[in-house]
């Protein structure tokens, strides 16, 4: 709660507006046949994909759907981002990495 009050409040500041649009899409490719019927009966965003386009793309997404961000995976050596990044319950992804690397990336988006 705290955390999408706080995304709000500082989007106003910036003076921004935010709209909310969701779609049905099939993630059965990459998470598992069966993986709808693993979801929690609470409906909730599974995955959000975004390229950064301002310094505020980060505030829109704790406003409005309470995101586990990806960093890098070089992020986590660094000791104030990565304590931040664990409180979020972030996934870090290797970039450009191996076939190995993306493979436990891959599986520890599926364990969640």
């Amino acid at each position: 709660m705290l955390y999408g009050t706080a995304g709000a409040v500082l989007l106003i500041l910036f003076g921004c507006r935010t709209t909310r649009r969701e779609l049905d899409t099939d993630y059965s490719y990459y998470l598992g046949a069966d993986y709808k019927s693993k979801m929690r009966s609470i409906k909730k965003t599974s995955t959000v994909i975004t390229n950064h386009v301002s310094c505020l793309d980060g505030m829109v997404l704790v406003k409005t759907v309470f995101p586990a961000f990806a960093p890098a995976e070089e992020y986590s050596r660094v000791p104030i981002l990565r304590t931040l990044f664990n409180a979020t319950d972030c996934i870090y992804m290797p970039r450009g990495g191996s076939e190995e690397a993306r493979g436990k990336a891959l599986q520890a988006i599926r364990e969640r």
